[in-house]
């Protein structure tokens, strides 16, 4: 402080979504929150009304070295299941957070919002979460020219724990994901005729999921 320097230990990338922009951290707190958009690109929000929203607040720790975060979520659990080997489960949300626990998870398949060829995607697949939001709606158009932006894709490294850890934080317009520790924010403009039908295909040797009102 007293020479004006900032010396980094680590790095790493705060987000791998495609919105989230300008984190601030909040005084005696290890707390983040940031803006759930992103400039040069095209932004659908005024027609519904309002300018950009902000994600939920993330509870920052450092682990071996590694600066990560969960969302801090205030809510009533509204459904839990637990069980065993493949699953797939069926359930209702549109605003609210999804809680899974799985135990030497082999792979796991998310549809969002989803209505006939119409869903926002998130898969596990070589290695990598895959967040795909090419069928979520109105296509949102940026500067980025990389083929998977192109496409709607973002990827984030798994961990391969020997339990995973997962949160999906859903509201209206977006989709915050977080995988132990490592998140992924992107915005979605759903096509009105899409509900808030969700599928989740999962296999592993055990799981817990949860699904929390707020």
């Amino acid at each position: 402080y007293a020479t004006g320097r900032f010396t980094a230990k680590n790095e790493g990338i705060a987000d791998y979504g495609f919105d989230f922009y300008a984190p601030q951290t909040f005084s005696g707190a290890n707390a983040m929150i940031a803006w759930l958009n992103m400039w040069d690109r095209s932004i659908p929000s005024e027609k519904y009304g309002f300018a950009g929203m902000l994600t939920v607040p993330r509870a920052l720790f450092v682990e071996n070295g590694e600066l990560l975060q969960k969302p801090i979520i205030n809510g009533k659990t509204a459904l839990k299941e637990t069980g065993k080997g493949g699953v797939t489960i069926s359930d209702r949300i549109r605003y609210g957070a999804l809680r899974f626990s799985l135990k030497k998870l082999r792979s796991f398949t998310a549809y969002l919002r989803a209505e006939e060829d119409r869903y926002t995607k998130i898969t596990l697949e070589n290695g990598e979460w895959i967040f795909d939001r090419s069928g979520s709606g109105e296509k949102i158009e940026g500067r980025e020219t990389d083929e998977d932006s192109l496409h709607g894709i973002r990827r984030m490294p798994f961990a391969d724990k020997e339990t995973t850890e997962i949160e999906i934080v859903l509201d209206e317009f977006s989709v915050e994901f977080f995988a132990d520790g490592k998140s992924l924010s992107s915005t979605i403009y759903p096509d009105p005729s899409c509900e808030d039908g969700s599928y989740f295909m999962i296999d592993a040797e055990e799981y817990s999921y949860e699904k929390i009102t707020v």
